[in-house]
């Protein structure tokens, strides 16, 4: 708690250090007992509050390094519980924060790979509970990251293709949620990164054009 008041305030280095200090606690604890998943969980959760700490640092490869052993975790917890639908769409935040650091590194490729697989959980999460709108939504968040890191690439038609989709799915959300104002806002977010990739596009093309 003290770190996470700490980030809000932010000041990412002492959020930092309170985060390793909570990361030592919590391996002790499951080291004294490793039945206790609980713990291995809060491990789990401490190396992804370092990790982001790092990341807003822009220390990446270190923060990468922190994701991926949360990672590690998650794929275990998932592999010993395949059935618990917490563990399974929590593992796609792992997913798609390395994603992130992936695709601030330059790594498109890498970043579209993690990004694809927390829309594969995510989008069976949804198939399987059609009334499930915390699946639907995080399937719209990753098929922006998707479009974004595509975009970054110069794959327009892919990018466009991915923020329609998402586009898609945020207006029936919008549509069933007409007091809160952030589902419209959202709406409002993947028609602006249709519009620029448009925009991009056109300019892409005029630019090649022009050096032949």
């Amino acid at each position: 708690r003290t770190a996470i008041s700490l980030r809000n305030d932010t000041d990412p280095n002492r959020a930092l250090t309170y985060y390793e200090k909570a990361d030592d606690i919590y391996e002790a604890l499951y080291a004294k007992q490793p039945q206790n998943k609980s713990y291995l969980d809060e491990v789990s959760f401490s190396h992804k509050h370092i990790g982001s700490a790092l990341a807003v640092q822009g220390r990446l490869p270190d923060a990468l390094a922190h994701y991926r052993a949360a990672l590690a975790i998650d794929e275990t917890q998932v592999a010993q519980n395949p059935q618990s639908v917490n563990a399974r769409y929590n593992i796609t935040f792992t997913y798609s924060d390395t994603g992130f650091i992936l695709g601030r590194s330059g790594d498109f490729d890498g970043a579209i790979d993690y990004y694809r697989k927390a829309l594969e959980i995510r989008s069976a999460l949804a198939a399987a509970d059609p009334q499930d709108a915390r699946s639907r939504g995080g399937m719209a968040s990753a098929l922006m990251n998707l479009g974004v890191n595509l975009e970054r690439k110069l794959s327009y038609g892919e990018a466009l293709d991915s923020y329609k989709k998402a586009l898609a799915i945020r207006q029936e959300l919008a549509s069933k949620d007409t007091a809160n104002e952030r589902p419209q806002n959202e709406v409002a977010w993947s028609q602006q990164a249709i519009g620029r990739a448009y925009a991009a596009m056109a300019l892409h093309s005029t630019a090649g054009r022009d050096q032949s």
